[in-house]
C-alpha cells in the first residue's frame, strides 16, 4: 500500500477495534426457501441477514487458487449439482491472526487458500422476476492487503434500508495475492498469469461473476458501484486503471485510499535503497525460504523454481516474510509481515502508474467517483510509537505535550488527504473527467473512557467510518473493544450513518450523491461544480455542524508549508521530527518532501 503507513494505520485500527477478525455470522444460519435462486453455476439457497434482508453467504466465484493455480490468474468457478447452501460466512484467505481474534492465538495463521467466495444481500421481499432491478454495490474490505475477509461485514442493513444489492468478495492476501517473479512469468499458462497482481484479478473476477449472475438476486448488472476502505479503496483505485475491469463497474467510492504503486523491479528485487523500502520483495523472500531449507534456487530453471515455490506451504511463505520483517525492525507489527502488493506490471496496472492516466479519461475507467479521507487518519501516531505517551496502567493515557502530539499526527493526516483526495480530484477534473466528488469524515464523539480522552487522542481516526457505512456499530469489525460506540453518542452517530448510507446509495443509483437517496440532505456538489475547484463535503453529526460543503483545496506542499508558521511547535527540532515521520510514512512522496527536510532538519536534530 504505502510503506510504513500501512503498518501504522493497521496498528491504530487494532486500537480502534476496526480490524477485529471475528466474523459476524454467529451461529450457522438456517436455509430460507424464499431465497432459492438459479445462477450460472446451479441452484442455491440462502438465509435471512440483518433486518430480514435476503442473504447468501459464501458463494464460490472462482476456482480454488491452490496447487498449480497458486500464483495464477483466477479461473471461473465450476458449477454444482443439487442445491448449494450458501450459508457459510467463515471463508477467509490465509493471514496472521491479530490480537482481537477470539478463535486463534495472535500470530497464528488462519484461513485457507481455497478462499475465493463472496456473499450477497438483497432487500427483504424483493422479487427479481417482478420488481425493478436494483443498484449493486460491491465492497472490497481493508486490512493493508494482509488481513481481512468478507465475513467481517453483515451488509443486510445497508441493503434493506437503501434498496440496493450488496456483494462482498474475498481476494487473496499478501504474497499469495501479489508476487512478482520471473519464474512465474516464464511458466505462465495464459497471458494474465504473467501478472504480479493476482489479487487484483480476483477483484475483477468478482465483477465478472456479478455481471453474469447478479440479476438472479435482483441486481442490475449495468448499475454496479465498487467501494472500499483503506486497502480496499486502494484496490478500487487499481480497478480504475485495470483494462480487464473495463465496463464491469459504473461508479467508484474510495474511503481513505491511495493511488501509490510499486515498480516491477522493486516488487521483485527490492528498493534502490533501504531509505525507500516499502516492503520486502519476492526474491528476498524466496532467498529466505531457500536458506531455511538449504535449497540451491540459483541453479534452478524457471520450471523447477516455479514448482519449488508452489510446493512451499503457506506457513513457510508467510514465515519467510515475517522473518524479514523481524530482521529489519526487531519486532512483529500487526499483519505479521511486509510483502509488496499493487505493482506496475504492464498487464493489469500500467508501467507509468495510476495517477499518470488522469490526464486523459480515455486511458482509464473514468466512471463517477467519490474519494475522501477521515479528518484525523493518523492523529494517534504519537500513541502508536509510545514516545509521547504517559499512562497509569490501562486507566489513563495522555501525551507529554498535547500541542506537539496533535501536530505530529495532524500533518501526516492532511498529507494523506492531499494525495488521496484533493490532488487526484484536481488532476481528474483538469483532464476532463467529471464528476468527481470529495469528502472529509469528521466524527470524533467517542468521549472519555475512564480517564482517557479518546476523542482528543485519536479523533476521526483511520477506519472509524466503517460502521457508518454499513449501519452496524455492533459488529466486531466496527468496534471490537467496545470503546467508541456507546449510548451517549448513539443518536448523533446513527443520524450520521443514515446520512452516509443515503449519499452512498444515491450515488450508486445515479452517479450523483445529490441530496441523498430520499432527497433529504444538503446538495453535494462535485469537486469543480460552480466553476471553482475544491468542493468538499464534510460529514459530521448534527451537533457538530452536520453535512456541509466547504472549499479548501490542499496539496502536499501547502500542507507542509504551514509547518514553518505553526505556533504550536517549539522550533525546527519539532518540525524536523514531523516532516521526517511524514517521509517515513510516505516514501512515494520522498522527492516532494525532501525540500522540507532540508529546510527544517539543517541541524540534523529531531525530537
Amino acid at each position: 500500500m504505502m510503506g510504513q503507513i500501512r503498518r501504522a494505520a493497521l496498528i491504530l485500527a487494532v486500537f480502534l477495534g476496526a480490524c477485529g477478525q471475528s466474523d459476524v455470522a454467529g451461529q450457522a444460519p438456517a436455509a430460507d426457501p424464499e431465497t432459492v435462486r438459479e445462477i450460472a453455476q446451479g441452484r442455491l439457497v440462502g438465509t435471512q441477514g440483518r433486518e430480514n434482508a435476503q442473504a447468501w453467504y459464501g458463494i464460490p466465484f472462482a476456482q480454488p487458487p491452490v496447487g498449480e493455480l497458486r500464483w495464477r490468474a483466477p479461473r471461473p468457478a465450476e458449477g454444482w449439482s443439487g442445491t448449494y447452501e450458501a450459508l457459510d460466512f467463515s471463508h477467509r484467505c490465509p493471514q496472521f491472526a491479530g490480537d482481537t481474534e477470539t478463535e486463534y492465538e495472535a500470530g497464528e495463521i488462519m484461513g485457507s487458500e481455497d478462499c475465493l467466495y463472496l456473499s450477497v444481500w438483497a432487500p427483504p421481499g424483493h422479487d427479481p422476476q417482478r420488481d425493478e432491478p436494483l443498484p449493486v454495490m460491491i465492497w472490497y474490505y481493508g486490512g493493508g492487503n494482509v488481513v481481512g475477509y468478507a465475513g467481517q461485514f453483515e451488509m443486510g442493513r445497508l441493503a434493506a434500508r437503501q434498496d440496493v444489492v450488496v456483494v462482498v468478495p474475498n481476494y487473496r492476501l499478501g504474497p499469495l495475492g501479489w508476487m512478482a517473479h520471473s519464474a512465474l512469468r516464464e511458466t505462465a499458462e495464459t497471458p494474465l498469469d504473467r501478472t504480479a497482481n493476482y489479487a487484483t484479478l480476483d477483484t475483477v473476477m468478482a465483477l465478472e461473476w456479478v455481471r453474469d449472475n447478479i440479476a438472479a438476486f435482483g441486481g442490475d448488472p449495468g448499475l454496479v458501484t465498487i467501494f472500499g476502505e483503506s486497502a480496499g479503496a486502494v484496490n478500487v483505485a487499481m480497478l480504475l486503471a485495470a483494462p480487464q475491469a473495463e465496463g464491469l463497474f459504473h461508479r467508484a467510492i474510495m474511503q481513505s485510499g491511495a493511488f501509490a504503486t510499486h515498480s516491477l523491479e522493486e516488487a521483485e528485487y527490492g528498493p534502490p535503497s533501504e531509505r525507500l523500502r516499502r516492503g520486502h520483495a519476492s526474491r528476498e523472500a524466496v532467498a529466505a525460504m531457500a536458506a531455511a531449507e538449504g535449497a540451491d534456487v540459483e541453479t534452478m530453471g524457471p520450471e523447477a523454481l516455479a514448482a519449488w515455490m508452489r510446493s512451499r506451504s503457506v506457513a513457510e511463505i508467510f514465515g519467510a516474510y515475517r522473518q524479514l520483517r523481524q530482521d529489519q525492525a526487531g519486532a512483529l507489527d500487526f499483519g505479521g509481515y511486509d510483502s509488496i502488493d499493487v505493482t506496475r506490471d504492464g498487464i493489469v496496472l500500467p508501467l507509468e502508474g495510476v495517477t499518470a492516466l488522469f490526464e486523459d479519461p480515455a486511458r482509464y475507467n473514468a466512471v463517477p467517483i467519490i474519494t475522501g479521507t477521515n479528518r484525523d487518519e493518523l492523529l494517534g501516531l504519537g500513541f502508536i510509537d509510545g514516545s509521547q505517551m504517559n499512562n497509569v496502567g490501562p486507566l489513563a493515557y495522555w501525551p507529554d505535550d498535547w500541542d506537539y502530539y496533535t501536530a505530529y499526527g495532524e500533518y501526516p493526516s492532511r498529507v494523506w488527504r492531499a494525495f488521496a483526495v484533493d490532488e487526484p480530484a484536481t488532476a481528474m477534473e483538469q483532464g476532463g473527467h467529471e464528476p468527481v466528488y470529495a469528502y472529509r469524515f469528521d466524527w470524533d464523539e467517542q468521549g472519555r473512557m475512564l480517564f482517557t480522552d479518546i476523542s482528543r487522542l485519536i479523533g476521526a481516526a483511520h477506519a472509524i467510518d466503517l460502521g457508518f457505512v454499513t449501519g452496524n456499530f455492533e459488529d466486531p469489525v466496527s468496534d471490537a473493544l467496545g470503546l467508541y460506540f456507546r449510548g451517549s453518542n448513539r443518536e448523533g452517530r446513527e443520524a450520521l450513518s443514515d446520512t452516509v448510507m443515503s449519499y452512498w446509495s444515491q450515488f450508486a443509483a445515479t452517479g450523483d450523491p445529490g441530496r441523498g437517496r430520499h432527497g433529504e440532505l444538503p446538495e453535494w456538489q462535485s469537486w469543480a461544480e460552480g466553476g471553482e475547484t475544491g468542493n468538499l463535503m464534510v460529514l459530521d453529526t448534527p451537533d457538530d455542524g452536520g453535512a456541509r460543503l466547504v472549499r479548501q483545496p490542499i496539496t502536499v506542499e501547502t500542507v507542509l508549508d504551514r509547518l514553518g508558521g505553526d505556533a504550536r511547535l517549539d522550533g525546527d527540532e519539532d518540525r524536523c521530527t514531523i516532516v521526517s515521520k511524514t517521509v517515513e510514512l510516505y516514501q512515494h512522496l520522498a522527492e516532494r518532501i525532501e525540500p522540507y527536510i532540508d529546510r527544517f532538519c539543517a541541524a540534523g536534530t529531531t525530537r
